[in-house]
């Protein structure tokens, strides 16, 4: 679900940049908006995930996958928000988030460093 969602964000970039209207630049500012916010909920839900899986010394049968993906939704919501165009945009809460979410993350693989291994 995650996959069509961004991808459907591309479709819409895409779409605002061949506008040739005098609303593109209301459209690219909406557009910025709304891609903080759709980061901040995939970070929130991360960070929920995180947050109960930094409780266990092992992740549950069958959520490796899950783990994983998660990882990479707080990878590439870092790399998303720290372009020039969303500075602006970043609140006290997003830093928050993600200020918390490297805080479960080294808990992570303080308490269980085995969670991360990735050859098995």
């Amino acid at each position: 679900m995650m996959g069509e969602g961004l991808s459907f964000l591309i479709i819409i970039e895409h779409r605002i940049q061949l506008n040739g209207s005098a609303k593109k630049e209301r459209l690219e500012e909406k557009y910025e908006e709304l891609t903080v916010f759709i980061w901040l909920v995939l970070l929130d839900g991360s960070l929920n995930y995180f947050s109960v899986i930094s409780e266990k010394d092992f992740l549950p049968i069958g959520t490796h996958h899950i783990f994983m993906q998660k990882l990479k939704t707080l990878y590439d919501g870092e790399n998303i928000l720290k372009q020039v165009k969303f500075q602006d945009r970043l609140n006290n809460t997003v830093l928050d988030k993600r200020d918390k979410a490297e805080r479960v993350l080294e808990t992570i693989i303080d308490r269980a460093p085995q969670l991360l291994n990735i050859t098995g």
